[in-house]
C-alpha cells in the first residue's frame, strides 16, 4: 500500500493536517517580510539643500521673517521633472557674497549642496535613504543592497531543497528561521550601508530555505486530492503578509524600529520545535521507519480516533516504490533533466 492510499483511508486533510497546515501558513506570513519591507526600510523622504546660515541671514535682511516655503523659493532652484516643474532635491542657487538677496532669487546658476541635505519628516521620521545620506548620487547603494538580497534569495532558492532533503524539512526549517530573526536585528543595528547590503544577502538566502521548506512540508502532509489546495492556500498566506507590513509600517516611521519589530517576534518560530512534527514522507524516504510509523498512528488516532493495523503500516514502511522516490538527494539540474521537465521549469519561470 502506498502512504497516499493509507491517507485516504486515515484522511487527507483531516484535523491533524489542518493543525499543521495553519503553522504552516503563519509561517508563509512571515516570509513575505524580507521582500518587502526594504520598500519601507529605504524609503526615500522628499529632501532638499540645507539652508547655509550667510542665505537665512541675506534675505531676512531684505525681506524681513520668511517662512520655510518662501525661504525654499529664494535658495533652490525649480527642475523640471516628468513633464512636471519641482524643486530642485540636490542643487542650491548658486550665491554671491556681494550680491543682494535679489540676485539670489533670481539666479539661475546652482550648485551642489554645500553643506548637505535636509530630509522631510512629514512621513519618515528615518530610513536608510535618510540616517546614511544616501540621495543626490549614492542611490546606488540601496539598488545594490536589493540586488543582493535576489541574489542571495536564488542561493537559497536552489540549495534549500538539497539541504531539505539531506537534513529534513523541520531542522532546515528551525535554523533557517531563527538565523532570520537574528540576521534582521543586525539589519536594524546596522552601523554602516556595507552591513546592511550583507545583512540583505544573508536575508535573501536565508528567505528562500525557510519559504520552500514549510511549503513542502505543507503539501507533504495532506493527501493527493488536497494538494493542489494546500499549495494555493501557502500562496495566498504568503500575499496576506504584505498586508501586516504595510499596517506596521504606518504606524512605526523609524526604519530601525520597524525592523527590529517585524524580526524579532520570528524567534517565536522556535515553539514550532515542540508542536511542528516532520514530514513522515521525508522519514520514509530516510528509512526512519519507528519515527515514521509513530507520526502515521498519531495522524490516525486524530483524525478517525482509531489506529491502522500493523500489517496495513508495515505494508506503507516496507514499499519500495515509497522510499526510493525520494530517497536521493536532487539538485536544480534535476529541473531540466527531461524535456517535459524542463517545459515545466520554463512555464514557472515565466509565471513569475
Amino acid at each position: 500500500m502506498h502512504l497516499d492510499e493509507l491517507l485516504q483511508i486515515i484522511g487527507e486533510f483531516g484535523t491533524f493536517q489542518k493543525r499543521q497546515y495553519f503553522l504552516v501558513c503563519l509561517v508563509g506570513l512571515y516570509t513575505a517580510l524580507p521582500i518587502l519591507c526594504s520598500v519601507f526600510l529605504a524609503a526615500t523622504p522628499k529632501h532638499n539643500c540645507k539652508i547655509p546660515a550667510e542665505y537665512v541671514s541675506s534675505a531676512e535682511r531684505v525681506y524681513g521673517n520668511l517662512s520655510h516655503e518662501e525661504l525654499l523659493n529664494l535658495t533652490i532652484p525649480w527642475e523640471e521633472k516628468d513633464g512636471e516643474l519641482t524643486r530642485s532635491s540636490c542643487k542650491l542657487k548658486s550665491w554671491d557674497r556681494n550680491a543682494s538677496i535679489v540676485d539670489i532669487g533670481n539666479n539661475t546658476a546652482s550648485v551642489k549642496c554645500p553643506q548637505g541635505l535636509d530630509y522631510s519628516q512629514e512621513i519618515y521620521t528615518s530610513t536608510v535613504m535618510s540616517e546614511f545620506d544616501l540621495s543626490c548620487g549614492n542611490e546606488w547603494l540601496v539598488s545594490t543592497s536589493q540586488s543582493v538580497f535576489f541574489v542571495g534569495k536564488l542561493v537559497g532558492d536552489a540549495l534549500s531543497g538539497i539541504i531539505s532533503d539531506r537534513f529534513g524539512r523541520r531542522p532546515t526549517f528551525l535554523v533557517a528561521i531563527i538565523l532570520s530573526a537574528s540576521v534582521g536585528i543586525l539589519t536594524a543595528l546596522s552601523p554602516n550601508m556595507i552591513v546592511y547590503i550583507v545583512s540583505q544577502g544573508l536575508q535573501g538566502s536565508l528567505s528562500g530555505c525557510i519559504f520552500l521548506t514549510t511549503f513542502t512540508l505543507g503539501v507533504e502532509f495532506v493527501g493527493p486530492s488536497k494538494r493542489n489546495f494546500a499549495g494555493f492556500g501557502v500562496m495566498y498566506f504568503f500575499s496576506i503578509g504584505y498586508f501586516y507590513i504595510v499596517l506596521f509600517a504606518y504606524f512605526i516611521r523609524n526604519w530601525r524600529h520597524l525592523a527590529l519589530v517585524l524580526y524579532v517576534p520570528a524567534y517565536l518560530f522556535g515553539l514550532y520545535y515542540f508542536i511542528l512534527p516532520e514530514s513522515f514522507r521525508w522519514l520514509l524516504s530516510r528509512r526512519r521507519t519507528e519515527e515514521a510509523e509513530k507520526l502515521i498512528r498519531s495522524v490516525s488516532m486524530t483524525n478517525i480516533n482509531s489506529e491502522p493495523d500493523d500489517e496495513t503500516i508495515k505494508s506503507v514502511i516496507e514499499d519500495k516504490e515509497e522510499t526510493s522516490v525520494s530517497s536521493r538527494t536532487y539538485t536544480p539540474i534535476d529541473m531540466v533533466r527531461t524535456w517535459k521537465r524542463a517545459a515545466l521549469t520554463a512555464n514557472v519561470c515565466f509565471n513569475w
